[in-house]
């Protein structure tokens, strides 16, 4: 008697109880071509995409980790960088749903996907992207490398979990590793700090939200160690960057307007921001994973005043 009595106790807390996992992500209230604002002039907006995997392949990208959007604003002479988390759920155009970083892989994991992805950016965020690059960690490695590596500041429990890799080498930083403050990192050490899940919290939260920061954080130190570059390294490390890029709509001419804007900009100033913004969404388990539902109202006006300030004028202002 003991297990009919126990089944039918457990049907009885599946009846009454709510399940996380079988809550269904809000349909998202997209922006038609038409609706998404234009970019203002002498304003770029250029999407890096990260892929999981230190082997990527062109034919065969993964799951886009790493999503930083990289805006160059040549008028007010400064650079923002907009990070994204990869849980958000989007909805597909067949009413599907889909976590951000899932996206490529789940739909044909090859360039075609990465541009159903931008238009996503569009339909989504507000934003029109001008043109994207894909990479995958060893190639940011190779990146960092190529720029003399990077100085971060980081706290104690991002430490301890740096020393906590298996592959930890004491020639990571300089100097050698020991605790919170100031070291230059490796390539392959920033790429492993900016994939760190469970450190304590930065800016009260943590996993995915804290990864975002320390993408942020190591783009502004790339930025900011190359200040002083002269244009012939410039033009160096623009073949390094073509070197290391799996796909990519940029044609060598846009590579060199690119390099020459990011040369022109060299030491302005760089702004941050990170999607979703604090207070806009939640967790929600859908199907076989855990993603936030956010809201994406509140989130394109945060970002198109970010990124456009008064240039962009709305309906709803008229």
């Amino acid at each position: 008697m003991r297990r009919p009595i126990a089944l039918l106790l457990a049907l009885l807390i599946l009846l009454t109880c709510p399940l996380a996992w079988a809550d269904k992500p809000k349909d998202v209230p997209k922006l038609s071509p038409e609706e998404i604002p234009d970019t203002p002039a002498g304003i770029k907006n250029y999407l890096l995409l990260c892929v999981d995997s230190w082997g990527g392949k062109a034919n065969n990208l993964g799951n886009t980790d790493g999503m930083v959007l990289v805006t160059v604003d040549e008028i007010m002479q400064k650079i923002m960088l907009t990070s994204f988390i990869r849980d958000i759920w989007i909805q597909k155009e067949d009413g599907g749903f889909n976590r951000l970083s899932r996206f490529v892989p789940q739909n044909g994991h090859d360039q075609k996907a990465v541009e159903d992805l931008i238009a996503i950016y569009g339909s989504h965020f507000g934003v029109k992207v001008d043109h994207y690059i894909v990479i995958d960690w060893s190639m940011i490695q190779n990146i960092i490398d190529a720029v003399g590596g990077v100085e971060l500041t980081i706290i104690n429990n991002e430490a301890i979990r740096l020393k906590d890799k298996e592959a930890y080498r004491s020639s990571w930083t300089d100097p050698v590793l020991k605790g919170a403050g100031t070291y230059r990192f490796t390539g392959h050490a920033a790429v492993i700090y900016m994939r760190i899940r469970g450190a304590t919290k930065v800016d009260g939260v943590n996993y995915d939200f804290a990864r975002t920061g320390r993408a942020r954080q190591v783009l502004s130190s790339i930025a900011a160690s190359l200040a002083d570059i002269n244009y012939e390294r410039a033009m160096e490390l623009l073949d390094v960057v073509v070197n290391n890029t799996l796909v990519t709509d940029m044609s060598a001419a846009d590579l060199l307007e690119a390099a020459q804007l990011a040369f022109e900009l060299r030491g302005a100033p760089i702004e941050e921001m990170r999607i979703p913004i604090s207070g806009t969404y939640e967790s929600l388990n859908y199907t076989s994973g855990a993603g936030q539902q956010i809201d994406f109202v509140a989130n394109r006006e945060a970002l198109q005043e970010f990124l456009y300030g008064g240039f962009v004028v709305r309906e709803d202002d008229e």
